[in-house]
């Protein structure tokens, strides 16, 4: 099993926030929310 995050980068070399991010933990909902994504994939 694996883990993948993803994460986008601005041409200005801005980085998509982390989800433990304090910019993040304000939002209320899912939808606000624009943090870095983990998924875990298994690889058979």
């Amino acid at each position: 099993e694996h883990t993948v995050t993803s994460r986008a980068v601005s041409t200005t070399g801005q980085v998509q926030p982390a989800m433990d991010d304090p910019l993040i933990a304000r939002k209320r909902t899912y939808w606000e929310s624009n943090g870095q994504v983990t998924r875990r994939v298994r690889v058979a």
